[in-house]
């Protein structure tokens, strides 16, 4: 990993996320499309590729986003718009070489949040946007300037909406089994409480 922005930088710049952006992103129809939505994602994401690469996208590179699962999540459409947004900071302007993590970011990095998280919270909340410029900077292979990558990594899993969920997860998986176990051994315990008392 290389070093990257500074953190504040880039939250502070979510935290001007541009009122026309913040329109509804469905399309007439009802349904949640790059191209037809109220905000055209097909032109906000090839500008911002043309920012931070000096070229423009070939219609394939255009077809590679498509995830189909943004056809059904406003949360998608909006995670990427933001995103495009985020990469539209002055730091990353003419950062060639990041063309592929960038497809890679918004094609599939943001599933899991699809629906935890309101992607609105992203650019409201200040815990929301440290969390979301650190995962964007991870999946482009950065850490923020003034930090070194351990440190960014362990801080990216304290903010991780994922890892919180998976850390809840776990936490109440683990109290189910000893709840299990403790019932199954006041069970035997009165079993053998029984037997004694049937033998006597």
């Amino acid at each position: 990993m290389q070093e990257g922005p500074e953190l504040i930088e880039l939250t502070n710049w979510l935290l001007n996320f541009p009122n026309e952006y913040k329109t509804p992103i469905w399309n007439s129809k009802g349904k949640a499309d790059f191209a037809t939505g109220q905000i055209h994602h097909y032109a906000i994401y090839g500008d911002m590729i043309r920012h931070v690469t000096g070229m423009y996208p070939t219609s394939n590179e255009f077809s590679s986003i498509l995830n189909p699962k943004f056809l059904n999540s406003k949360n998608l459409l909006g995670l990427t718009l933001l995103a495009s947004y985020l990469l539209f900071h002055p730091w990353f302007k003419d950062r060639k070489g990041l063309k592929v993590l960038i497809q890679k970011l918004i094609n599939s990095k943001f599933v899991p949040y699809i629906d935890l998280v309101p992607w609105e919270n992203f650019w409201k909340d200040s815990e929301r946007r440290e969390e979301f410029s650190r995962f964007c900077l991870f999946y482009l292979d950065f850490f923020p300037k003034g930090e070194d990558e351990k440190k960014a990594l362990n801080r990216l899993l304290t903010v991780d909406s994922v890892e919180r969920r998976r850390v809840i997860l776990e936490t109440k998986k683990a109290q189910e089994r000893a709840q299990a176990l403790r019932e199954e051994l006041a069970r035997k315990e009165a079993e053998e409480a029984a037997s004694k008392w049937t033998g006597e």
